[in-house]
């Protein structure tokens, strides 16, 4: 017996055999029918959702909710066959009008159909982090039909998921900060993304915390009022065969820590697993999230810590809330990088002072020295200087430490718009510029000490 089904032609000279569909079901006792035995029983594959691979993200949506694990899922390739044969007057053809047609084609009838079961069939989930349009699209500058897809996509999802989750699109490169940042055309793109690689042709990628901080500074500059993450990242070049033979996992904790920096720009997605693989890199983010998770950023107190550093072969980054006492910092040795350490470079210990300023006078803290390596920490009280400086002092350090300083609490003062720690005329000038989309208390905070 033959383990395949062949179609023949029959008192036919020639030819060809089209199917609609093909269906295989058990007849059951009854007279009723078993469950389909083809994966694909219709030809039609854009009108029905396959309920296999629908049935594995229901379970991976359960997994993520028990192991708080969070998603961001692709919901289409841009390449997808359907949408590019398909005519914006609905017709397939050899060459259709590709993934990103108007509201009103068919095929964004076909996608809002596809994108409406997506929210009714795992919107519940808390396990559902956001929604992309499609990965690496076409980079838009906020003119092109790439972008208006967006807008309309995490339009439909908000209008559409009563459990509301985040949405926006991702470019193939290049950052777009017109796009990101305009939120009078596209206001419903929740945070940017940007797949940006590190090339070790270039000498720039040889320290690569200072690659992260030139990069994030970039994005941070542009002011987009968004959060920015980075949605991919990868070494690649002529040495990049370097990271799938060594065990020094440097180049990953640098890459790792150095998202410290007072841009808030996250990392999160390295593309390479086969430069993975020869570390303990879960380690290495198991040690970074116990330093960070702790740190109440979203208080909107945090600010770039505005370090000065004595020695010119340290590096200190991180933020600091001054009204409610915190503070957090990543310092190290610059000359510790995988270039060096590759190319068996002698790398000083080097020693120093880092002050940081803002801080009230003869105010003491609990200040915790952390071990990036083990994940350890001591603690010591350090005073405030009359000043206003935390000044901390670093001896022989060979690679990296972390500082950090946790507030007691954090206060929301009514009325500080501009979280400076006081409620004055700036705050007005923000209200008064944002008339009808300010909380009405703070509104009322800001008019009482209106003259200070």
């Amino acid at each position: 017996m033959e383990d395949n089904i062949s179609l023949y032609l029959d008192n036919v000279a020639g030819g060809q055999v089209y199917i609609d569909e093909f269906s295989i079901r058990e007849v059951l006792s009854a007279g009723s029918l078993g469950g389909e035995l083809i994966r694909s029983p219709r030809a039609d594959v854009h009108t029905y959702v396959d309920q296999r691979p629908a049935a594995y993200f229901d379970q991976e949506v359960v997994a993520g909710e028990q192991n708080y694990v969070f998603y961001k899922y692709v919901v289409q390739d841009k390449n997808d066959w359907i949408p590019n044969h398909l005519h914006n007057f609905g017709m397939f053809v050899n060459d259709g009008d590709g993934y990103y047609q108007a509201n009103g084609t068919r095929n964004r009838w076909l996608q809002n159909a596809w994108w409406r079961y997506l929210v009714a069939r795992w919107g519940y989930s808390t396990a559902i982090h956001s929604w992309e349009l499609n990965n690496e699209g076409p980079p838009d500058d906020g003119s092109g039909s790439h972008a208006r897809a967006a807008q309309d996509f995490s339009k439909f999802m908000h209008d559409y998921d009563s459990h509301p989750h985040l949405a926006m699109t991702s470019f193939w490169c290049c950052w777009r900060p017109t796009f990101w940042g305009d939120e009078v055309n596209f206001p419903d793109i929740d945070y940017a993304d940007i797949h940006q690689y590190i090339n070790t042709d270039d000498v720039s990628s040889y320290d690569l915390a200072q690659w992260i901080y030139d990069n994030a500074a970039e994005y941070f500059q542009s002011q987009v009022g968004k959060p920015i993450q980075i949605g991919e990242i990868g070494i690649q070049g002529a040495e990049s065969d370097w990271f799938n033979n060594q065990t020094d996992p440097t180049w990953w904790h640098n890459l790792v820590w150095a998202g410290i920096n007072h841009t808030g720009v996250s990392y999160p997605n390295y593309w390479y697993p086969n430069h993975l693989d020869q570390i303990n890199y879960q380690t290495e983010i198991g040690r970074f999230t116990k330093f960070i998770k702790d740190i109440p950023l979203t208080s909107g107190y945090y600010k770039s810590a505005g370090v000065q550093v004595s020695n010119s072969n340290l590096r200190a980054w991180g933020q600091k809330d001054t009204v409610n006492g915190g503070l957090y910092l990543w310092v190290q040795n610059k000359n510790n990088t995988w270039k060096n350490r590759r190319d068996g470079v002698n790398i000083p210990a080097q020693s120093g002072t880092i002050t940081v300023g803002g801080f009230q006078s003869g105010k003491s803290f609990q200040v915790e020295d952390w071990n990036t390596w083990t994940g350890t920490y001591t603690t010591q009280t350090k005073i405030v200087d009359s000043q206003g400086n935390l000044i901390f002092s670093i001896f022989n350090l060979q690679t990296d430490k972390a500082i950090r300083i946790l507030s007691a609490g954090s206060v929301n003062l009514p009325g500080d718009v501009d979280h400076d720690g006081d409620v004055d005329k700036d705050d007005a000038v923000i209200v008064l510029s944002n008339y009808g989309q300010m909380n009405s208390i703070d509104f009322a905070w800001v008019r009482k000490d209106w003259g200070q």
